[in-house]
């Protein structure tokens, strides 16, 4: 019994006689398949053979694709599934784009296991040229991008929002399939704009792309396919085309889909494509020139692209089962009107290096936490999130790497259960935070700052429950049962709130620390501090701030101190500009000294210069606690050379550990490196004035969109608010629906938009959307209630 027909004996189990029809097609199919192979190898191409079953074919392959799409419909909503474990699951993120000016960007990501492969094309206009990765280069150069995409409709779902026509003929002009290709997610069409920055651009260097932005969850290509084309359009009147085509291992050797938006905004998938596979780039040998017909419900369009091969970029993944990707940029012919393109060219490749999968140090997550009072940093569960809050779950990470370079001193953090047990069992402080809540919400007339200082006085003063003291001392003695190669100088109490040390949000000096604890005592009393110090007006403000809880969670880590010879930060990109080629060393508190490092791409560190600091104050541990005692100034360095380097390697170490940058605090006794936190840099992420400013703009495909005020500036002459936003949504849906519209969008509002929060009108794509050779009596009134004036003409030379 052939493949096929036992693929049809498996795959399908409806009712009897449609299961017996299909199985007789399956032998009928497998024995041409045997007896005649020359005819499908040789009279028909395997991208386009048509045999004599190819109707048949086609009624069950389009069966297949609307099983295929009942399956993944709820799975498309959610976009959270598990498909089959015995192949690699990943997630793929692509976006190109182009604009009329030459630029383009390519952008594609894959994820495993929280591993991202990255690849990256930018051409620009000036003629600079920016790859990653590369293995040859003439010159490394930091780049900045702060780009914000802002979606022009819907997302179209794959395979829900794709023809199942298209899809059903690809699958039937190949060997009988069940028709499934292990991956779905949605491509959407936008605007990507914003700016780069770099040592090459002193003025921030201005984009704006007309995008296909595409996310999927499935199979990873390198498993999936033998090769792969894609192809991006846009034109000059807002045209935008994405088609997909794929060859599989499974038998079909080319899978057609995508989707067009046109310039009316409207979505459609595409019903046919005419190009061919096999007739390009089939050897690696690109042509000059694709023609290709695509059709979209009643519109053809004819897309010429003339490939720009002098600016081929190429990235090879080596592995076993690799790839080699091919970037070409194109300038294009749309129905003979101008357009821009990129055409990407994939191809699995046998590679040499054998894979070895990498795990980034990640919290640990479980469904119940364990019903703990305190934990040691070097216990499995003190990586629990939830349970030992940002700096706590940070320690236990880093003291997880078990290295030579360096060692993290011992400890145990109190958890979040002890707080919510001494919040919960006293009636006093319930009372107060609930006071503080409503004074938050702006349900009390009593000043916000007079509740603070109540409720950082009762944390202060309501004793601490006997089992968590209990808790506390056991763990004491045990870490003061630790040897160390030095002497002991007391513990540091420091809070670990929830949130608090994340990429998001350092929370830096909002909460009290408490250093040189050497009774039992000094600790209990630093943990109450530490738990009122997030209560303060000061962290009060900074939550509403930024969006956290006020009433958040917080666990205290108690920490054995180092009798440093010096101390200081690492940061493993420079903390001003974020360019990750310098990392810059700071040692000490006041008027420190500054080391910066350079790191080349292949992470080897070098000292590039240090700026020596007045060092007029040293802080000496004694019986009292510490203490902050002057100095003469000198100019010697806090640190040796060595030492500044061995601090780069170790922060390259955390960087890959990690997956990011890292703000890391470091100590240096007797030669030997000891570390007390590490963090994420937040700068990395944090917005840019043009994002801010920009974040829910319009977006632009073309230079033939016109914005206008008109009167909605003397309606609304400031900026927008959220509910003003509402309003114009609400508008714009009742517009669509008055109008008997089939194609409104909920997720583009055209029109009232917003650009640089401003409100606008979109003139042509809008109010003026139909044009029409005689100008009516309507128009005319529509133009002087917006406008004041006719800006309507239908003079050729107007």
């Amino acid at each position: 019994m052939k493949s096929g027909e036992k693929n049809i004996n498996s795959s399908y189990t409806e009712n009897g006689c449609n299961l017996l029809f299909r199985v007789l097609c399956g032998i009928v199919f497998a024995s041409f398949h045997c007896i005649f192979p020359v005819i499908q190898e040789n009279a028909h191409s395997i991208y386009t053979g048509r045999d004599w079953f190819y109707l048949l074919k086609l009624h069950y392959t389009t069966n297949a694709i609307k099983r295929y799409k009942l399956k993944y419909r709820e799975k498309n909503i959610k976009f959270q599934h598990t498909l089959d474990e015995e192949l690699p699951t990943i997630r793929f993120h692509y976006i190109y784009g182009c604009d009329d000016k030459s630029n383009s960007i390519f952008k594609f990501t894959q994820q495993h296991n929280h591993i991202a492969e990255f690849n990256l094309c930018l051409h620009l206009l000036d003629g600079n040229q920016y790859v990653l990765p590369v293995k040859e280069y003439e010159k490394v150069e930091h780049i900045q991008f702060n780009l914000i995409f802002n979606a022009s409709g819907a997302p179209t779902f794959f395979p829900n929002g794709m023809d199942t026509s298209l899809l059903a003929k690809s699958l039937a002009k190949d060997t009988w399939r069940d028709g499934s290709v292990d991956q779905f997610g949605y491509e959407q069409f936008g605007a990507l704009q914003g700016v780069i920055k770099g040592d090459s651009y002193p003025d921030d260097y201005v984009v704006n792309f007309a995008t296909v932005h595409s996310k999927y969850l499935g199979v990873d290509d390198r498993f999936l396919l033998t090769r792969a084309l894609r192809i991006f359009v846009a034109d000059d009147y807002g045209n935008l085309i994405n088609v997909s085509i794929k060859s599989l291992r499974n038998g079909c050797s080319q899978f057609n889909f995508g989707s067009v938006l046109l310039s009316n905004n409207q979505i459609v998938p595409v019903t046919g494509l005419d190009i061919l596979l096999q007739n390009v780039g089939q050897h690696k040998t690109f042509p000059d020139i694709v023609i290709i017909h695509i059709q979209v419900e009643t519109k053809l369009f004819k897309c010429v692209v003339h490939l720009n091969k002098a600016k081929t970029t190429v990235s090879i993944n080596n592995e076993e089962n690799g790839y080699e990707n091919y970037n070409i940029p194109a300038e294009c012919d749309v129905n003979s009107n101008q357009a821009r393109g990129i055409v990407e060219f994939w191809y699995d490749k046998k590679g040499t290096v054998k894979f070895i999968e990498n795990e980034l140090l990640c919290e640990k997550n479980v469904d119940v936490f364990p019903n703990i009072l305190v934990s040691n940093i070097k216990n499995e569960d003190s990586k629990i999130l939830g349970l030992t809050g940002g700096k706590g779950s940070s320690l236990a990470l880093l003291s997880s790497l078990n290295s030579k370079d360096f060692t993290v001193p011992d400890g145990f953090i109190i958890t979040i259960n002890a707080y919510e047990n001494q919040v919960n069992s006293s009636y006093v402080l319930a009372k107060t935070l609930s006071e503080l809540k409503d004074a938050c919400c702006g349900k009390s007339t009593r000043k916000l700052e007079y509740i603070c200082k109540e409720t950082v006085e009762c944390f202060k003063k309501e004793k601490i429950l006997p089992e968590i003291v209990e808790a506390i001392v056991n763990e004491l003695n045990n870490v003061k049962i630790n040897q160390d190669e030095y002497k002991f100088c007391g513990f540091a109490v420091r809070s670990s709130a929830i949130g608090e040390d994340s990429e998001e949000l350092s929370a830096a000096g909002q909460n009290e620390t408490f250093l040189g604890c050497l009774t039992t005592e000094q600790i209990i009393k630093s943990v109450a501090a530490c738990w009122a110090s997030q209560f303060t007006l000061q962290s009060v403000q900074y939550k509403r701030q930024h969006g956290l809880p006020v009433l958040s969670q917080m666990a205290v880590v108690v920490q054995k101190m180092v009798p440093a010879d010096c101390a200081g930060v690492l940061f493993t990109c420079h903390p001003a500009t974020s360019n990750p080629s310098q990392m810059t060393v700071v040692s000490g508190k006041t008027d420190p000294d500054t080391f910066i490092l350079n790191r080349t791409v292949d992470c080897k560190i070098s000292l590039s210069h240090c700026i020596a600091g007045v060092k007029n104050k040293v802080m000496v541990i004694n019986g009292a606690g510490i203490q902050e005692t002057d100095r003469e100034p000198g100019e010697e360095l806090s640190l040796t050379n060595e030492q500044a380097l061995s601090l780069g390697k170790v922060g390259v170490v955390l960087e890959e550990s990690f997956g990011g940058a890292r703000d890391i605090e470091w100590a240096f006794c007797k030669d030997r490196l000891y570390l007390l936190q590490s963090r994420p840099v937040t700068t990395l992420n944090s917005w840019s004035e043009f994002e801010l400013t920009h974040e829910l703009d319009y977006p632009i495909v073309t230079n033939k969109v016109v914005l206008t005020i008109g009167n909605l500036g003397e309606v609304i002459p400031n900026s927008t608010t959220v509910p003003i936003k509402h309003v114009f949504r609400t508008t714009n849906r009742q517009g669509h629906a008055d109008a008997s519209s089939k194609h409104f969008d909920p997720y583009i509002s055209k029109s009232i938009c917003t650009c640089q929060h401003r409100p606008m009108m979109e003139v042509i794509g809008s109010i003026h959307m139909n044009v029409q050779k005689e100008i009516k009596i309507g128009t005319k009134i529509l133009d002087l209630a917006i406008f004041g004036h006719s800006v309507y003409d239908t003079r050729e030379d107007a």
